[in-house]
């Protein structure tokens, strides 16, 4: 019984990941970053490329992720939240196609 409980579930890929819930989700002019995880002391967000089509769907395309955390006081200066922005190193993006 067990066995065919396990054999049911389906394992996601990063490819099939569930969208996240519109709370989830910021949008900033033609990106919108889905925030993976938010704390009071930091958080990780993956920014998407968002083309609209005339439909009212889009294509997003991963281009990067946004971090941030707060660096911790020292002896010489007050704590201070350090924000990351890493970009993918290449992306390219055929439009007649509508595909990466």
């Amino acid at each position: 019984m067990a066995q065919s409980l396990i054999s049911h579930k389906k394992k996601l890929t990063n490819c099939e990941s569930p969208r996240p819930k519109m709370k989830d989700i910021t949008n900033i002019l033609n990106y919108e970053v889905h925030w993976r995880d938010v704390s009071k002391s930091g958080f990780i967000g993956e920014l998407f490329f968002v083309v609209k089509n005339s439909f009212g769907g889009s294509l997003n395309t991963p281009v990067g992720h946004l971090i941030g955390f707060i660096e911790p006081a020292s002896e010489f200066s007050a704590s201070y939240w350090k924000i990351l922005l890493t970009i993918r190193d290449e992306v390219r993006y055929n439009e007649h196609k509508n595909t990466e």
